[in-house]
């Protein structure tokens, strides 16, 4: 944990990027390791740079089936033997020598190419074969050599690294451990079950976290009331490394979730960010660990959480920090926003006959609509600098995959 200057105080409303930056600079990732064989690695995070033990392919080997022989070898080649990929041939061939090979197995000692087996005649006199030096020869560590790093620290492991690291002869890997974080939600009106309002952004944050390899605790739904919040808050912050709650964070009464952070001794770090929607989200700390306070309408938590929390996660795993960059698209829509606020729409994407993309702006686009986020395609990002939008313009856009995907 770091110490830095609250950002409230240092920006006054900060830009998302502003946000960001801060939350980087207050928090480090998490430091404990363990080891894990490849089979249970995938979604975590690798904590050291992981090294190829062999070389791939640890030895010459043929890439087709055909003939070997010595590039200097006269046809026609007498047939001494043949070399499989788990049976190699255990002898030196000769010049004017030859052995039938397999697409995978060793090249045998006296042979440095290899000649398709379409290209080749087996006589009575014996193989005609012609190849240049080299041809149709896999070196050995021609994609590797052991030692060599095949995947740097900070990668999020999936099944390719997983296949790397197997042909690599790597049977474990050290990665960090899983993140905790605790969710609630707050509410007097909110449901699990029977009637009223249904919970929709706990279920929401839970299923993205779990895609991000994210050790999930559920706390619950919380009622609008300060005690009862921040006693929550405060046993969340001991177990876990963030803390997660909506609703509770706009300037009403009933409104706790910053009176929460600082009844159980924390700090407010970030007190609203120039983002719509969303821009009452909340983020502090508690002795060591993070809380974001996310508003409650369903698709503002969405948004906040898809371009600030898992970013922020992302970071505290330790993930190096890469995401696919914005595309541009044309728009058809008209809009007018605030100067120095970043926006968020919804857009339906659609490939024009001329290979340009057009980015739609939803029909019901308020904050609390979740059939315009399940039906729509991905995410306008209007910058802070502009204004107004007009059919045609340029704008920038990631669709929902790249935004939720680790």
């Amino acid at each position: 944990m770091r110490q830095a200057a609250s950002a409230c105080q240092t920006f006054g409303l900060p830009r998302v990027d502003q946000a960001l930056e801060v939350l980087r600079g207050c928090f480090d990732p998490v430091a404990q390791t363990e080891k894990v064989p490849l089979c249970k690695a995938t979604k975590r995070i690798l904590a050291h740079d992981a090294v190829a033990q062999i070389s791939m392919p640890p030895h010459d080997r043929s890439a087709m089936d055909g003939y070997a022989f010595h590039s200097s070898s006269v046809s026609p080649l007498r047939l001494v033997g043949r070399s499989l990929a788990g049976n190699p041939f255990a002898h030196i061939v000769g010049k004017g020598e030859c052995v039938a090979i397999a697409t995978g197995a060793a090249l045998a000692a006296g042979c440095d190419t290899v000649a398709m087996r379409e290209h080749c005649r087996q006589t009575p006199q014996g193989v005609f074969a012609e190849a240049p030096f080299g041809q149709h020869v896999r070196r050995q560590g021609e994609d590797f050599c052991a030692g060599d790093i095949l995947i740097p620290a900070g990668t999020r492991l999936d099944a390719r690294h997983i296949a790397l690291l197997a042909s690599g002869g790597v049977t474990q890997v050290a990665v960090r451990r899983p993140l905790r974080v605790a969710l609630f939600s707050i509410g007097d009106e909110l449901r699990n079950s029977g009637t009223g309002i249904f919970d929709a952004n706990r279920a929401m944050l839970s299923a993205m976290c779990a895609e991000w390899g994210i050790e999930v605790h559920d706390f619950g739904i919380l009622p609008d009331r300060l005690e009862i919040i921040s006693a929550t808050l405060a046993r969340a912050a001991m177990q876990n490394d963030v803390v997660i709650g909506s609703a509770g964070t706009s300037v009403g009464d009933e409104d706790h979730a910053r009176n929460a952070i600082l009844d159980c001794g924390g700090e407010i770090l970030i007190r609203g960010v120039a983002i719509k929607p969303g821009k009452p989200i909340t983020f502090g700390r508690i002795g060591r660990a993070l809380h974001i306070a996310l508003p409650g309408n369903p698709v503002a938590a969405f948004v906040t959480f898809v371009t600030m929390g898992l970013p922020t996660l992302d970071h505290l795993m330790g993930a190096k920090q890469s995401k696919a960059p914005w595309h541009n698209a044309r728009a058809t829509f008209a809009h007018r926003k605030k100067h120095g606020m970043r926006a968020y729409l919804r857009v339906t994407l659609h490939l024009r006959s001329d290979g340009a993309i057009e980015a739609t702006k939803t029909d019901k686009n308020g904050s609390a609509m979740l059939t315009s986020l399940a039906g729509s395609d991905g995410l306008v990002c209007l910058g802070e600098v502009v204004t107004d939008i007009a059919p045609g313009m340029p704008v920038a856009y990631r669709t929902f995959a790249e935004l939720m995907a680790p």
